[in-house]
């Protein structure tokens, strides 16, 4: 399985309101919109008579519209209308290729793989329960996905590079809880005190 074959987050769902919006995975910008149901919904962000990106365009009935010449194509890709051609005249049978795309937490889930999904995305751990918080943070990492795996697991590094914000050099042993599969890594860290630093001044108030 290539890292393609999973599900990957393309945009809030905040974010994505009555105009399209783009995002970029592996390489290959996407077009994101709502359907005619208000599910989003994922194109290939070019146009298949001009090559112009679709999210230039606007949203018209459920379709994304082209913002050169007006061609519209619907969720899935297929081109449903051509405004320089005549009421009588048949549509094209050109398309755009569509991806998979779900809503879940908050956010717009796209997979890029070739093949169908066989799973659903992950589900955020804890997320909204009892005694739990949660924050987000969007960040351009000059960096492949095992080098950012590696950092944000790596804790001791984070007295020395990071002073003061994460954590301080309080020597007490934890006990770190491990889960892994063939496409994720868990780390829990459990009685671990809470120090003096900004981010936890910041998230876990006294």
């Amino acid at each position: 399985m290539s890292l393609r074959d999973s599900w990957y987050i393309a945009a809030r769902s905040k974010d994505l309101k009555t105009r399209p919006t783009s995002a970029v995975l592996f390489g290959e910008k996407i077009v994101l919109f709502r359907g005619v149901d208000g599910a989003p919904a994922a194109l290939l962000d070019r146009c298949a008579h001009r090559n112009m990106e679709l999210s230039r365009g606007r949203v018209k009935d459920g379709c994304v519209e082209c913002s050169y010449h007006g061609w519209c194509y619907n969720a899935s890709g297929t081109l449903t209308h051509v405004p320089s051609l005549g009421a009588e005249a048949k549509i094209p049978s050109h398309r755009v290729r569509s991806f998979p795309a779900i809503e879940q937490d908050g956010y717009l889930w796209v997979f890029p793989g070739e093949a169908a999904p066989k799973n659903s995305p992950y589900r955020f751990a804890h997320l909204g329960e009892d005694g739990w918080t949660s924050f987000r943070m969007k960040t351009r990492f000059a960096a492949n996905v095992d080098s950012c795996l590696e950092n944000f697991l790596d804790c001791p590094h984070t007295v020395f590079v990071h002073k003061g914000w994460f954590r301080n050099h309080d020597t007490r042993e934890l006990t770190a809880r491990v889960r892994s599969g063939t496409d994720f890594a868990e780390v829990e860290f459990a009685g671990e005190p809470l120090s003096n630093s900004v981010i936890s001044r910041l998230f876990f108030p006294r």
